[in-house]
């Protein structure tokens, strides 16, 4: 039997093994995917008990040390901190995004759900800076310009705005949502 740090019984190496293979899917979404909360690597995640579930099991591999290095914790960190939005654990969620950006400045998931937390708080110009950095790295997500052009509003840049819409219409042109933001700053 395996014996945790303070003697007790360890984890069962099956049961570790099905967790992370759960978190593991959670987290599978390929990097040209990312994107922001209702769109990220646990879209599937429903509120109620299956978040709760993603949550505990992300908490698990995290607790435990099982991702073998920064990238791998910080994909953990963003499916934990996208099950926590979904059970309305908005502060825990917070710190998860925060977290995973600090371990991977890269990760498009993470910058990406930091800007809508920062949009939700007010913070127009943290979710600016959030979206600048993924839209450096992935100048075509259609997605990050939609939310981007959403927080130039919000601060009154109304041409930046424009362009983000113009930019999101070129790369996507059948997300009409962005057709109508476009509109309405037309006004």
């Amino acid at each position: 039997m395996r014996r945790d740090a303070a003697g007790g019984p360890g984890p069962r190496p099956r049961a570790i093994r099905r967790i992370l293979r759960i978190c593991l899917l959670l987290a599978a979404a390929p990097a040209s995917a990312q994107a922001p909360v209702q769109e990220s690597a646990c879209e599937d995640v429903q509120p109620g008990p299956p978040a709760h579930a993603a949550e505990a099991a992300c908490s698990f591999l995290l607790d435990n040390d099982i991702p073998a290095g920064p990238a791998e914790r910080a994909r953990i960190l963003v499916n934990r901190g996208v099950a926590r939005t979904l059970t309305g654990a908005i502060d825990g969620a917070g710190a998860d995004f925060d977290a995973a950006v600090a371990l991977d400045p890269a990760n498009l998931h993470a910058r990406s759900n930091r800007a809508a937390m920062a949009v939700g708080r007010g913070d127009h110009e943290a979710a600016l800076a959030d979206l600048d950095a993924v839209i450096a790295a992935n100048p075509d997500f259609p997605l990050a310009q939609l939310s981007r052009a959403r927080v130039r509003r919000a601060l009154g840049d109304r041409d930046g705005a424009r362009s983000d819409l113009d930019a999101a219409i070129e790369a996507a042109p059948m997300l009409f949502e962005h057709y109508a933001l476009r509109g309405d700053l037309r006004r």
